[in-house]
């Protein structure tokens, strides 16, 4: 049956199956030694669409095969969808296993035993040719393991083995019109777990590395790794790197460029600096260089501490009350489990002269060292300059700086400096000037300490200092003690007064102040132009007290007293006249109270009956400022002296007589003062009298009439009470002196009989 073809069946409608049958390559040999058998399947228009040719081989979609391949499909679509747009071969398996194990959907496998010479063998190759012109989307090969839900196991896309490379990407960087080209790109679409990359081992040894970057013989000037966070509109708060061991960091890159690492336990003075010129601030977000450092510090020596929030770049820092917990360090990393004491949150100066003051916030640390990196984040640690130069913020109010002048800290302004002028602690030295006004910082050489103020040459401008034996000590002293007392004590609450205590004190000069507290003083010389003696007084020598003095408390005297002249004195009323003056040489301040009694001399030899007999009264009239009369109320008989004495007393009580049988319920509201224009001392002034009435005058004997005193007007409560009858007659107003004021002694002899 040698070229007999049969046609067996139809296989659709539009389909045929031709069968050839077995025919040998001789015509006249029954039993051939090779079989050819050629099968195709026609569709009804008559393209072949299946083929088995005498090797086997079978080519579906085309008339021959163009390989060797024993199977070789071809195929042209153009529709779109999950399972109509497959265009070669679609296989659907189920695993269903009852006792686990392994399953596998498809198995390649290529036995390469090449015998003389090496060659390159491939398993499978995927080849995509792409040559139109359109921003197409072209993937050789796209593997999907997560379509289902489970979530519970490990789900691996793609896991290959290899005995030189696990995995080999070659990109030719030729079609970046849409995406930068990369040999080797990961995406992670999840959001809390996931790694885009991991490299992992638990066999190696002793390989060289786990990762190598490397480049061959190429000019590359490009970076060699580069991370870039938060392009779009992401924000990246993390590290950029953190190197661990055993989970430990010893490395880390923060998202602001901030490096920590690890340091040897061997004391070094190395420092680093970075290329931001010295005394600038850096700009958030630039990245500098760093850099060795100069043999010396380029700027300040700066340690970290705790302060409080707000705190800026060139505010003086002082020690506040919060305390703030530091950790303690092993080899060279913070353990924060490790406690290790506490310290002081530092806050701004607010005294001037502020005593407790640690240095200045710095930004600028040249020579730093790593001593305060144990305090958290939370406690808000910043640099504080201890040595060297910084910034330092200025009081408004700061007088004219220029450099060298010491300054300390503002009383007015917290945190700022001002120009030191007197002793006290100063933070440092200005090493550039400065005009209110004119800037806010000036660069300050940080020197804490205690300065022992500016010369007096320079403090009082325009007053000059004598010479070496020069004289006008005194007066220079004068117009320094003026000054302090024009500028006025400071308020106690915003000033650290300068303060020295010690044992002793030696002054070849003099002690200037306005005010000195002392318990004892020896001294050869007081000159005093004001004095107060608040307690008991002694003065062992003869005192002069040129001006007024005021006793605080009683006065006592040991040894009899001495005044002048014009406090106590003698008058004389010749025999035949009835009256005498006494004239103060100086007058007082006002009014004096004045007393004066009849006293004869042991020398007189007056009789005693007959000085009772002739009973000679008296009173003091015309009393004043300047002096007053004594008048008898007859012409004296015989020569009669007196001893009188005047008392200048402020503010002396007055108090009237209101008639017998009246009696007060209570005191007077207040007493009147007596008239004076001015007080005792001089250096005062009393309120002007109260406007007064004067009673009728009192007659003596005579044309004489008593003087009289002002009274107060005031009228007390009173309560009237019967009259007692009185036991026997008073005297009449002619055998007494009659006092027309309670400042006035009347002097009188008694009546006969009694």
């Amino acid at each position: 049956m040698t070229g007999e073809t049969r046609t067996v069946t139809a296989i659709a409608s539009n389909t045929s199956l031709t069968v050839d049958t077995a025919f040998s390559d001789n015509a006249n040999d029954t039993s051939p030694d090779v079989l050819y058998a050629l099968y195709t399947a026609k569709t009804s228009a008559g393209a072949l669409g299946l083929t088995i040719n005498d090797l086997g081989n079978v080519t579906v979609g085309a008339p021959t095969s163009v390989t060797s391949g024993r199977v070789s499909l071809d195929n042209t679509i153009s529709a779109s969808g999950a399972t109509t747009s497959i265009a070669g071969v679609y296989g659907n398996y189920t695993f269903n296993p009852s006792a686990g194990g392994t399953q596998v959907g498809n198995r390649f496998v290529v036995n390469n035993a090449p015998t003389v010479t090496a060659n390159t063998a491939v398993n499978q190759i995927i080849r995509s040719i792409d040559n139109t012109t359109l921003a197409n989307l072209v993937r050789g090969i796209e593997v999907v393991s997560n379509a289902g839900s489970n979530t519970a196991g490990t789900n691996t896309g793609i896991r290959t083995t290899g005995a030189t490379f696990g995995i080999q990407a070659i990109t030719t960087g030729g079609a970046g019109g849409v995406a930068q080209p990369a040999a080797i790109y990961g995406e992670s679409t999840g959001t809390t777990q996931g790694d885009i990359l991991r490299l992992f081992s638990s066999t190696i040894t002793s390989t060289p590395q786990m990762a190598y970057f490397y480049h061959d013989t190429s000019t590359f000037t490009g970076t060699g790794l580069l991370m870039d966070f938060a392009v779009g509109s992401g924000t990246f708060s993390g590290n950029f790197v953190d190197f661990q061991n055993n989970n430990v960091t010893k490395f880390k890159v923060t998202n602001a460029g901030v490096v920590s690492m690890g340091l040897s336990g061997t004391a070094s003075t190395n420092a680093v600096c970075s290329s931001l010129a010295n005394a600038t601030a850096p700009t958030a977000g630039t990245a500098y260089e760093i850099r060795d450092c100069n043999a010396a510090p380029a700027a300040d020596y700066a340690e970290m501490y705790p302060v409080a929030e707000g705190l800026e770049v060139g505010d003086i820092v002082a020690t506040g009350e919060e305390m703030v917990v530091t950790y303690g360090i092993t080899d060279g990393n913070v353990d924060w489990n490790k406690v290790k004491g506490k310290i002081t949150r530092l806050i701004k100066s607010e005294k001037a002269y502020q005593a407790n003051v640690i240095g200045i916030v710095s930004d600028n640390t040249g020579d730093f060292s790593s001593t305060g990196h144990n305090i958290k984040e939370e406690d808000n640690p910043m640099p504080v300059a201890l040595s060297g130069r910084v910034p330092v913020k200025i009081a408004a109010d700061s007088p004219e700086i220029l450099p060298g002048d010491y300054l300390t800290t503002s009383g007015n302004e917290p945190g700022k400096a001002t120009k030191a002028g007197k002793a006290g602690t100063v933070i440092g030295k200005a090493l550039e000037p400065w005009n209110p006004g004119e800037g806010d910082t000036v660069m300050v050489f940080v020197e804490q300490g205690y300065w022992n103020g500016e010369r007096l040459d320079i403090m009082l401008a325009g007053i000059s200092l004598p010479e070496e034996g020069e004289e006008g000590t005194i007066t220079l002293a004068r117009q320094i003690l003026e000054k302090f007392l024009a500028e006025g004590p400071a308020p106690e609450d915003g000033l650290d007064f300068s303060e020295l205590l010690t044992d002793r004190i030696a002054a070849g000069l003099e002690i200037i102040t306005p005010l000195l507290t002392a318990s004892a003083i020896d001294a050869d010389t007081i000159n005093a132009r004001d004095a107060i003696f608040a307690g008991l007084t002694f003065f062992g020598n003869t005192e002069g007290l040129e001006n007024g003095v005021i006793f605080g408390g009683p006065v006592e005297f040991l040894m009899p007293p001495v005044f002048n002249k014009d406090t106590a004195g003698f008058a004389i009323v010749q025999a035949g006249d009835q009256r005498v003056r006494v004239d103060f040489e100086q007058a007082y301040a006002t009014t004096p109270i004045v007393t004066a009694s009849i006293s004869f001399e042991a020398t007189d030899n007056i009789d005693d009956v007959t000085f009772f007999e002739d009973k000679i009264s008296y009173v003091i009239k015309d009393k004043d400022d300047t002096g007053f009369t004594i008048l008898l109320n007859k012409t004296a008989p015989y020569t009669v002296r007196f001893s009188w004495i005047a008392l200048g007393v402020k503010d002396a009580n007055i108090f009237e007589s209101l008639g017998e049988g009246l009696i007060f319920d209570s005191a007077p509201s207040s007493p009147t003062s007596t008239p004076s224009d001015s007080p005792l001392t001089g250096g005062e002034e009393t309120s002007p009298p109260e406007e007064i009435q004067t009673p009728p005058d009192l007659p003596l004997s005579g044309e004489e009439e008593a003087a009289t005193e002002p009274v107060s007007e005031s009228e007390p409560e009173i309560i009237v009470e019967p009259v007692p009858e009185p036991e026997e007659e008073l005297p009449t107003l002619e055998e007494v002196g009659t006092p027309t004021s309670p400042e006035e002694n009347v002097g009188a002899t008694p009546s006969e009989g009694e």
